[in-house]
């Protein structure tokens, strides 16, 4: 499997997780798309969605920008890949020990329950 079709896979199944309505899963599919294939092109070396960090959404950003890409379909883009990036971040929490008990009891510390 090449480095661009992992990083697809991966993607693929973080648009699964976040679910939604039909269309809503195609834009966002179509978006990490483009994401993947501009990654590639910038030759950055990413195979999973836990290696993105802020510099890959900039460089996305502004390989977009200088596509003549309309400025709301930027926005558009980039919440659809801030929404990856907060998917990879959840991820890692739940991983640590004690993230999940936390992240699922949060609103009853702050209770008082």
């Amino acid at each position: 499997m090449s480095k661009k079709t992992e990083l697809q896979a991966d993607l693929r199944r973080i648009g699964y997780q976040l679910g939604g309505a039909h269309l809503t899963q195609q834009a966002r599919g179509a978006t990490f798309n483009t994401f993947a294939k501009t990654m590639g092109e910038l030759e950055f070396g990413i195979r999973a969605a836990k290696q993105i960090g802020a510099r890959h959404l900039q460089a996305f950003v502004a390989h977009r920008a200088a596509q003549g890409i309309n400025p709301r379909t930027l926005a558009n883009e980039l919440r659809a890949s801030n929404r990856m990036y907060v998917m990879r971040l959840k991820s890692r929490a739940s991983c640590c020990s004690g993230g999940a008990r936390w992240r699922d009891n949060w609103w009853m510390k702050s209770y008082g329950r």
